[in-house]
């Protein structure tokens, strides 16, 4: 019988137990002579006016868009590829982060392997990108193209430099985001982050109101290293967030908008059937962008919006009053919105065992039901599943036996005794 994993559909996977060594020397050494022909000749070295190539904005902006979604599927296919060597299953999706669109690869078999894959997997994309780079530059610097060659490679090295800062935006789960997460051995430093707030703003809440029950602080519960590190990430996540919306609000819409308000005019109000074209190709471009998000958001968050509005409109429609809470129940639900019956009956019962808690395994983690359910395999989803877990077997903390795709067994996944 094969020992190959058993994958998502659509996706096969190679089979291999260890990657190949030579592949990050080889990296190593191709961004070396990049390093090499910069020192030598530094008028090579990326500068933000490669990216300004034309006196057609419509045109640069669709030609830098093309150059800028093909390095970022090669980025997502160095996840791929290396899970794939690793004999990890994955698949790419699309997905969001805040305001950006974002391509995202399903590794969903990665917490199961040693941490060097896991690692190595991480920082796939990335040494992908720097790979890009560096060819671009030596084929300038080697090959000395001219004319519209030149300035496709100049702006295709300067993309691909400016890719490796935003993996540094950690408050959106990049792959810095994973990569810290590891070391700092959390379970999910997002979910742990995004409770630790909602403490905070239920604790001001209850300072503000007096009210009878204080908040309980979820991180409590979590070992003193890994609580250190939920802490000073969940301050990251709040000034990040509001950083990114911010800059979103006050920089990236007022240029859309003027860069579109341009376009239209030229449509409108040139004569020039070049220039008539240039604003097509900035509308088109910033059209398909923003269909794109949007679906994707919708995707995700638009079953949650409908229910919220849906209950909403019932509860006005009875004429029951509802108090506002800036948090949700820290109880863990179910996808039907009732509570989970793999939780602690009630907060007497926690004393003996920990409370069930929900934990996000993966990058972004597709999943089959767990072994005894007779509902039949759930569909999987490219977007992180919370799961619920149940009482282990080996202590007294709560797990679930899951079965994850691409592996044989179940995956047993607990906190300070299974994992």
């Amino acid at each position: 019988m094969s020992s190959c994993p058993v994958t998502p559909p659509g996706v096969t996977p190679a089979c291999g137990e260890e990657l190949n060594p030579v592949v990050p020397w080889l990296v190593l050494g191709i961004a070396s002579a990049a390093v090499a022909v910069l020192i030598a000749r530094p008028a090579l070295i990326p500068q933000y006016h490669d990216l300004v190539w034309s006196r057609y904005s419509g045109i640069v902006l669709a030609v830098n868009a093309a150059i800028g979604w093909a390095l970022i599927g090669l980025h997502e296919l160095g996840h791929l590829a290396t899970a794939r060597a690793a004999g990890i299953p994955a698949r790419l999706s699309f997905g969001t982060r805040l305001q950006f669109l974002a391509a995202q690869t399903d590794v969903s078999g990665i917490w199961a392997a040693p941490r060097r894959i896991r690692l190595t997997v991480y920082l796939a994309g990335m040494a992908v990108n720097l790979l890009a780079a560096a060819g671009c530059i030596l084929i300038i610097g080697f090959a000395h193209p001219a004319g519209l060659a030149h300035q496709v490679l100049a702006a295709a090295a300067a993309e691909s430099v400016l890719l490796l800062p935003v993996q540094f935006l950690v408050f959106m789960r990049t792959d810095v985001y994973f990569l810290i997460q590891d070391l700092a051995g959390c379970a999910n430093l997002y979910a742990d982050g995004s409770a630790r707030i909602r403490y905070l703003a239920r604790r001001a809440w209850h300072a503000s109101w007096r009210s009878r029950q204080p908040p309980h602080d979820p991180t409590q519960a979590l070992p003193r290293r890994e609580r250190r590190a939920v802490h000073a990430y969940s301050w990251l996540l709040v000034f990040g967030t509001t950083a990114c919306l911010a800059a979103a609000a006050f920089t990236t819409a007022p240029a859309v908008i003027a860069l579109l308000t341009h376009a239209i005019g030229e449509i409108t109000g040139s004569s020039s059937p070049a220039r008539q074209a240039d604003g097509a190709a900035a509308v088109a471009v910033l059209g398909v962008f923003q269909v794109v998000w949007l679906r994707t958001w919708w995707r995700r968050h638009g079953p949650r919006a409908l229910a919220y509005l849906k209950a909403r409109n019932h509860r006005d429609s009875r004429g029951e009053v509802s108090t506002w809470s800036p948090v949700r129940s820290a109880i863990p639900r179910s996808r039907t919105g009732q509570e989970s019956p793999n939780r602690s009956a009630s907060a007497s019962s926690t004393r003996s065992k920990p409370p069930a808690r929900a934990i996000q395994v993966a990058t972004e983690l597709s999943l089959t039901r767990a072994p005894g359910d007779r509902r039949g395999p759930q569909r999987p989803r490219p977007h992180t599943v919370p799961i619920h877990l149940a009482t282990c077997g080996l202590c007294v903390n709560h797990i679930d036996a899951l079965i994850i795709p691409g592996s044989c067994a179940p995956f047993l996944r607990a906190r300070q005794c299974c994992f």
